[in-house]
């Protein structure tokens, strides 16, 4: 079976796609609603 690509995307991003403020976005991720991670230099 195929492994599915998965797409990293920006807050604004998902903002954008999920027709939701950025702030709502910070929120889902903070409470573990949508997963995420942090990139730094």
């Amino acid at each position: 079976m195929k492994e599915k690509e998965k797409e990293i995307m920006i807050v604004k991003q998902v903002a954008e796609y999920l027709q939701m403020d950025e702030h709502t976005i910070y929120k889902l991720s903070r409470s573990g609603k949508i997963p995420s991670l942090k990139i730094t230099d």
